[in-house]
């Protein structure tokens, strides 16, 4: 018989072991996270809804590329974008290879906070482009 450790009215813990008099036998099936409903029913937990905010989605290097497309935003912009905002040559050499070879694009990434003003876009546009392209398999 399955037994759990209900706090606040939510399962902490499931055993199938003896445990003390604490523990109350449920239903097969309730899992830790689910809501004692106090009539000897169980509702699962909800999950949450998806993140909107674009930071906490990174895109890989097909959809960075993707993203850029959507944008209007070509590397040569790019490349122009970098020598306009970085005046140390081999800084911007390293900007240009992260853009074109890194695995993991992040939305917060200073680089791309920076390149966002120089390329003549919003941070709205950018987030409703970013948020497009993550969709991309």
């Amino acid at each position: 018989m399955l037994k759990a450790r209900i706090i606040n009215d939510v399962v902490d813990a499931v055993s199938y072991a003896d445990v003390d008099d604490a523990w109350v036998s449920v239903p097969e099936g309730v899992f830790a996270g689910f809501t004692d409903n106090g009539d000897g029913t169980f509702s699962a937990p909800i999950p949450p809804s998806p993140s909107t905010n674009p930071t906490d989605y990174n895109l890989n290097q097909f959809q960075f590329f993707n993203f850029l497309e959507r944008l209007g935003v070509t590397e040569a912009a790019v490349d122009t974008a970098i020598d306009s905002i970085e005046a140390n040559a081999n800084t911007r050499s390293e900007h240009k290879r992260r853009f074109r070879h890194a695995t993991r694009y992040h939305r917060d990434h200073p680089l791309l906070m920076s390149l966002i003003s120089a390329i003549g876009k919003t941070p709205a546009e950018v987030d409703a482009a970013w948020m497009q392209a993550k969709e991309v398999k």
